[in-house]
């Protein structure tokens, strides 16, 4: 299960669905996936903030494009910000795959070392 999920479960657990006096934001390592997303739109998260972008499974572009019914617009993605802690995010990763034994989920995180940062240009 994805961090993301597990803290916005034990947030769920916590807060509950009474409305909130200040915004809930979510802060994470990894751009999250559309199934995170998913559950931060129930959640009602206003602001994710994220380290590395996924190119592979990371839900930032379909929220982007996300469109909500105008008889629902309560239920939309939070607003998205990537690149916070960018290298130090990497480092850990780095350091996960120095460590971690060949497997499918080692090859995935050694693909997001590669990744340039979006401002980085062609």
């Amino acid at each position: 299960m994805h961090a993301d999920l597990l803290a916005m479960m034990q947030a769920d657990e916590a807060l509950g669905w009474r409305r909130r006096p200040c915004p809930v934001r979510l802060a994470v390592s990894l751009e999250p996936c559309v199934m995170c997303l998913g559950a931060a739109m129930v959640m009602r998260v206003d602001e994710c903030y994220f380290a590395l972008e996924s190119p592979s499974d990371g839900g930032a572009a379909l929220a982007a494009a996300w469109r909500p019914s105008p008889d629902l617009p309560w239920f939309a993605p939070p607003k998205l910000f990537g690149g916070i802690r960018r290298e130090e995010s990497r480092s850990l990763f780095r350091r996960y795959c120095d460590t971690a034994p060949e497997s499918g989920a080692r090859r995935w995180a050694q693909s997001l070392l590669t990744v340039s940062s979006p401002s980085a240009g062609p």
